[in-house]
């Protein structure tokens, strides 16, 4: 069997494995992924990693989207995990927190969160400054990778990434971008693109002297056309942390 088809088959086994073996929580929030529209990767990935890490809490009273938004948003600078409610009030209503609809309105909230500071850094030098030091902060090998995810109880990370995409016709365009990316078994590594939701990718790895470079396939979006993206990637905490 090819080496790219059997990590796939690792990961999609290890994906139903976690299922059924009690970890509901990170199934559900990995496979209820808002697909990404209007440059709301960042809160996709990042309220993902929130929930997966966080404690649900069934004695807590329902939130507003608004106030667990700004409280995963805030924590992206320390990575700590949050204690959250088993639902939130949208409308009036009260709904479950691993709700699509749910999940599409607090990564829309938390992107929103973001983008408003990435504006305000852009419009001073020291702020642009300040954007390209974050992102000049990637892993730089295999095995930093490695140690940074083995870290992580549930194996699993949000990352900021920085490079590019190829389309089928063969246009290449720079873009960032927001993923989050677990380790699996033999120190194989799969992403979890908010542009093709729900579907683990298998990802090839590349120590440069720009740091380690990761690329994978994934459809995009919601068109029926597959790319192929290459990127370095920051972990989240040192990217959100070095934007203070």
């Amino acid at each position: 069997m090819h080496p790219r088809m059997r990590l796939l088959v690792v990961c999609l086994l290890f994906f139903y494995a976690a299922r059924v073996s009690g970890e509901e929580t990170i199934s559900t929030f990995l496979t209820h992924m808002p697909q990404n529209s209007d440059k709301r990767c960042i809160g996709i990935a990042g309220v993902a990693e929130a929930l997966i890490k966080g404690k649900q809490g069934d004695d807590l009273a329902p939130s507003s989207v608004d106030a667990l938004a700004d409280q995963i948003y805030q924590n992206f600078t320390s990575g700590k995990s949050i204690h959250y409610p088993a639902q939130l009030t949208l409308a009036d209503k009260k709904v479950a927190i691993d709700d699509m609809l749910a999940l599409q309105e607090l990564s829309r909230r938390v992107a929103d969160l973001y983008k408003a500071d990435y504006c305000h850094l852009r419009r001073t030098p020291a702020g642009i400054k300040r954007l390209f030091a974050a992102e000049e902060q990637p892993v730089k090998t295999r095995a930093e990778l490695t140690r940074l995810l083995q870290g992580e109880p549930e194996k699993i990370m949000f990352f900021c990434c920085f490079g590019m995409r190829v389309f089928p016709d063969g246009k290449v365009s720079e873009t960032s971008h927001a993923v989050l990316i677990q380790a699996m078994p033999h120190e194989d590594f799969i992403v979890y693109d908010p542009n093709d939701p729900g579907r683990p990718a298998v990802c090839s790895l590349e120590e440069k002297f720009t740091g380690l470079w990761m690329s994978w396939k994934c459809k995009y979006r919601d068109q029926e056309i597959e790319t192929e993206q290459g990127y370095h990637v920051v972990p989240s905490t040192r990217y959100f942390s070095a934007l203070q």
